[in-house]
């Protein structure tokens, strides 16, 4: 069976080769020749399994982009089932939900209007437990515990992941009221003090946030 068109010959920067076509159930090349996806298939720059659904693919010609040519990279219409590994290179706009059932790794910015998490209820069977994230002016990190001396010492990262100047220090004594308070922090230490001469065992919790070191200061207005 041929396709709807044949662009043999035709004056398109010998790309014909590299045009899928669709007459609404079969495909076809740039010749009219048909063309069969199989399980996995390969183009330049697409690789791994494909599934068509019902009305997968748009009845438009639909040009595979290859190396040294331009143009639409791919426009697609309908859904896909994807095995393996997917590499978007530029801009990716995707409208609609997705269910993504692995992990997201990036090493950009990832935005959202909010962020949550949503997980089987731990004590209502058939239920989703969904926590929203707290949100803030700042890429900000933090840390706590419980001590009993009058200085901690905080993960080893700390020293360079955080811009000292930036520490807030939150205290809660544990039993009775102990008035202790935050003094300094210095080399990966928080040195804490007690105005009260009558106390000799300590018992309190403690809270630190810092902004973080290692990515520009976040612009709340853009």
């Amino acid at each position: 069976m041929a396709g709807p068109f044949n662009f043999t010959g035709n004056n398109i920067q010998d790309t014909y080769q590299r045009i899928v076509q669709t007459d609404g159930t079969n495909f076809f090349d740039g010749t009219g020749s048909a063309v069969t996806f199989g399980s996995p298939f390969t183009a330049e720059g697409i690789s791994g399994s494909f599934t068509e659904a019902s009305s997968s693919f748009s009845t438009r010609v639909t040009t595979l982009e290859t190396a040294g040519s331009s143009g639409d990279a791919f426009p697609f219409s309908g859904s896909a089932e994807i095995t393996g590994s997917l590499k978007v290179i530029g801009p990716l706009t995707i409208t609609g939900s997705q269910l993504i059932t692995d992990d997201i790794t990036s090493s950009g910015t990832l935005r959202a209007r909010v962020k949550s998490f949503d997980i089987e209820h731990p004590t209502k069977i058939g239920k989703r437990l969904v926590y929203g994230a707290l949100e803030g002016p700042e890429h900000g990190v933090y840390c706590r515990g419980r001590a009993n001396v009058l200085k901690v010492k905080l993960p080893p990262e700390w020293s360079k992941l955080i811009v000292p100047s930036t520490i807030t220090v939150q205290i809660s004594s544990v039993g009775k009221f102990q008035p202790i308070y935050f003094e300094k922090f210095i080399s990966n230490w928080l040195y804490f003090g007690c105005d009260s001469d009558d106390i000799v065992e300590y018992d309190f919790f403690w809270e630190v946030k810092g902004a973080r070191a290692d990515v520009p200061k976040l612009k709340t207005t853009q």
